[in-house]
């Protein structure tokens, strides 16, 4: 037992102590498994030793879990297993393995986006934008990932190295196509890719529209394209706005950066934050 705050006016309350490990995860000790004694002027506080010490075996076993497995690098470097585009299968908590994709890194921690779609229907962007704060996916239980969220537009821009755009200075006329060096070719609905030279232009971006209805024509992995009889979705959202207009950045199945409205016909695409030590 140890005693602490001396002082008997200072008023100690305790509701939930966290805890953050290597892998950023939060854990609580609720105040019920600690007691409080108040004591010969001072506040003796009971099995904080131990519930620290459980706290810190359950947060640095998450910290040391290994939760994303290499699979390849045909889209990034197989030099360096932290590039754009290395797809990894992760766990994310639910016990289900899901294909991902760098997206972006950083000194600990990486952002991977999903291969495909979460949600088997289009959804608006307000509802993807809280799809899992408060919407269906709050009950997924990826609890071993620090972030869940819809990519941000600048994420996919810098995947597919365009450096000259940047979010904050582009308007609704700032879309383009992935892999094109002139841009003066790519047109909202008539995509270059339909032709051999364009495929050829945005395979190596084609990651991050894969798995889209009807896709295989503007330069998908034809093997990923999804029945256009079934819900349709041509695309996904991004996590932002567009400044100025009523609209918001989303990635459509021809590797347009596009401008959509709310009533487009668009999925959600999670993004996942995974500490480094989370690999393997």
């Amino acid at each position: 037992m140890k005693k602490i705050f001396k002082n008997p006016l200072f008023t100690f309350i305790i509701g939930t102590v966290i805890f953050s490990a290597v892998s950023v995860l939060a854990y609580s000790i609720v105040s019920s498994n600690v007691g409080f004694t108040p004591k010969d002027s001072s506040w003796e506080v009971e099995n904080v030793s131990e519930a620290l010490d459980d706290l810190y075996d359950r947060t640095n076993s998450i910290a040391l879990k290994k939760i994303c497995r290499y699979v390849d690098s045909e889209y990034g470097d197989e030099s360096d297993h932290f590039s754009v585009g290395t797809k990894y299968e992760c766990d994310p908590g639910d016990n289900i393995k899901r294909n991902f994709y760098v997206l972006e890194v950083r000194d600990n921690s990486v952002d991977l986006i999903m291969e495909r779609n979460i949600t088997e229907s289009n959804i608006s962007w307000k509802n993807a934008k809280h799809y899992f704060e408060s919407g269906a996916g709050s009950a997924l239980n990826w609890k071993y990932v620090q972030v869940i969220k819809m990519p941000d537009i600048q994420q996919i821009v810098n995947a597919v190295d365009y450096p000259t755009w940047k979010y904050e200075d582009k308007a609704n006329t700032g879309w383009f196509c992935m892999g094109l060096k002139d841009q003066s070719s790519c047109a909202q609905g008539n995509w270059t890719y339909a032709s051999e030279a364009g495929k050829a232009a945005v395979k190596p971006y084609r990651w991050l529209f894969n798995y889209l209805s009807d896709c295989s024509p503007f330069g998908c992995d034809p093997t990923t394209e999804l029945d256009s009889n079934s819900a349709k979705q041509n695309g996904y959202w991004t996590n932002d706005f567009i400044f100025g207009y009523s609209e918001y950045w989303c990635i459509s199945r021809g590797g347009l950066v596009n401008n959509c409205n709310n009533s487009s016909i668009y999925g959600l695409r999670p993004v996942i934050t995974v500490s480094k030590t989370n690999f393997r």
